[in-house]
C-alpha cells in the first residue's frame, strides 16, 4: 500500500495469514497513517527526507514466530504482542528509499488482550500497530517514566482520533 503523509511518501509492505480478517488492514492502514500524522515534524524531518519514498514493513505473526524473534533479538524467551525493529537509529546506509523498518504484530496476542484492555479485536489490532510504529521512530516507554509517559500520552492521543 502506498501512503502520502504530509510531505512524506511510505511504501508499506503488508503480509498476514490467510486466516487473517482481510477487513483489519484497513485498521492497520488508518492506524499508520494517524501515527506518522501525529509525529512532530521536527522527528520527520530528523529521519526522513521530503517527497522521498519511505519503506515499512508489516507482517502478522503467529505466537510461535514472535516468540522466536524474540529470544533471537530481546533475550525474552515468550511471545509478546509487537516487535519493532527500526532502521532508523545507527549509522544510515546510502539508499534511494530509506528502510523505516519492520513491524511485526502477533494477531494471536492481540486477540487474546482484547477482554483485558476492555476493546475490540480491531481496537486492539490499532493500538499495537501505533505502539509498534511509535517504537520504530524511537519512542521508548522503557526508558524511563518520563518517556513511558511521553510514549503512552502520544498513543492515546492517536487511539482517540479514531472515528
Amino acid at each position: 500500500m502506498r501512503l502520502k503523509v504530509k510531505d512524506y511518501i511510505f511504501d508499506v509492505s503488508y503480509s498476514a495469514p490467510k486466516n487473517f480478517p482481510a477487513y483489519l488492514k484497513k485498521h492497520i492502514r488508518w492506524s499508520i497513517e494517524a501515527t506518522l500524522n501525529a509525529l512532530p515534524a521536527s522527528l520527520m524531518r530528523k529521519h526522513l527526507k521530503k517527497n522521498q519514498t519511505h519503506l515499512l514493513s508489516v507482517s502478522i505473526l503467529s505466537k510461535a514466530q514472535i516468540k522466536r524473534l524474540n529470544s533471537q533479538y530481546r533475550g525474552k524467551n515468550k511471545a509478546t504482542d509487537v516487535l519493532s525493529f527500526s532502521r532508523l537509529e545507527g549509522e544510515q546506509v546510502f539508499s534511494i528509499m530509506t528502510d523505516i523498518g519492520d513491524l511485526l504484530i502477533c494477531a494471536e496476542i492481540a486477540r487474546e488482550q482484547v477482554p483485558i484492555w476492555e476493546n475490540s479485536y480491531p481496537e486492539e489490532i490499532r493500538r499495537l500497530t501505533v505502539h509498534g510504529l511509535l517504537h520504530l521512530f524511537g519512542y521508548d516507554h522503557e526508558l524511563s517514566r518520563k518517556e513511558e509517559k511521553r510514549m503512552f500520552s502520544l498513543q492515546e492521543k492517536i487511539l482517540k482520533s479514531y472515528l
